[in-house]
């Protein structure tokens, strides 16, 4: 069976065969092999592929260096290499290094490099951008391969990080989905706490600028990992939000204007417990929530939390990463 013959190749994504010998065995099921014989593998096109190194996080307007490589782990020479890098519209990408041209020629079990100058605009939105290496060549006619490196822009503020409607008026709950099941918090309910659009309210010490949307609006950060600037300086970071579906644990990571960096742990409970637990505290508690169409759970009362940890009150903050957990749901941040 030629797949014996066949190991992954975890870098290039594909199976390949290895100069050797191989015994084969021939039988009429795996535990009857009694004719025993074996091949010599003297020359194998092996695998080419290209593959790209991006910085986890790139910074509106700034340039960064992208690595990309290319292997030949055959055999036969790679011949007419052509590598290229693109990325999304409104970056720039340009050679590191416009004097030094790529080998056109790849010989066998051989690497070559190259890197390039990436730009990201200056008012782009954040998020993750993909950036695509690609590379055509000739073996056995053409070919082309490809790769793919993510790096995370950060958002200007916690509002332009905003995916997720958790609160809705009581006479148009359909938007709502901070709970999966379609449920939210009811705006009526949490204007009467002191909580409406573009309130300072403060709890766990510290003050929060509640969001400034409209009932059925995106108000909430239902966390994927998403990079946000702050450009702030104290003693504490706090985040005010809430868990669905059960208590949720993570860490935010700290980075500071110097790139140092600080993990702090935080704590969501469930909103439907009512209960503080880790290091989260209690916020405030609505009367009821908004429910969608059919529900059978009838009222319930569902709670906002405060969680976070101290930093380091003699550095400015540049950064925070949130979990990659959309259980957590963040409305607001604060330092102070």
């Amino acid at each position: 069976d030629s797949d014996d013959l066949r190991i992954w190749d975890a870098k290039a994504h594909a199976w390949t065969v290895l100069d050797g010998t191989y015994p084969i065995h021939v039988g009429e099921s795996s535990a009857d092999t009694p004719l025993t014989t074996s091949v010599t593998v003297h020359r194998t096109t092996g695998t080419q592929y290209t593959s790209v190194t991006a910085p986890k996080i790139t910074q509106p307007g700034s340039t960064q260096t992208v690595e990309q490589a290319f292997a030949n782990t055959g055999d036969s020479t790679v011949s007419g290499l052509k590598l290229s890098l693109s990325a999304p519209q409104g970056w720039t990408v340009k050679p590191a290094d416009p004097r030094r041209s790529v080998p056109t020629v790849v010989r066998p079990d051989s690497r070559v490099t190259t890197s390039w100058k990436v730009t990201a605009p200056a008012g782009g939105a954040g998020g993750s951008a993909t950036l695509t290496a690609n590379a055509s060549f000739t073996l056995h006619g053409e070919q082309t391969r490809s790769d793919v490196a993510t790096t995370l822009v950060p958002y200007g503020k916690v509002a332009d990080a905003y995916n997720n409607v958790g609160i809705t008026a009581d006479d148009d709950p359909t938007a709502g989905n901070l709970d999966p099941g379609g449920y939210s918090f009811s705006a009526t309910q949490l204007a009467a706490v002191g909580y409406t659009p573009d309130a300072t309210v403060t709890t766990g010490g510290l003050s929060y600028n509640w969001p400034n949307t409209q009932p059925g609006h995106p108000d909430n950060i239902a966390a994927a990992g998403q990079v946000i600037q702050l450009q702030r300086t104290g003693g504490k970071l706090g985040l005010l939000g809430t868990g669905v579906g059960s208590s949720h644990s993570g860490t935010v990571t700290v980075t500071y204007t110097d790139g140092t960096t600080a993990d702090i742990p935080i704590t969501f409970p469930d909103w439907y417990s009512n209960a503080a637990s880790g290091n989260s505290q209690l916020a405030v508690t609505t009367a009821k929530w908004n429910r969608p169409p059919g529900d059978t759970l009838g009222d319930h009362k569902v709670s906002l939390y405060t969680t976070g940890g101290a930093l380091d009150s003699g550095k400015t903050v540049a950064t925070i990463t949130l979990p990659a957990d959309n259980g957590i749901h963040v409305f607001a941040i604060a330092v102070g």
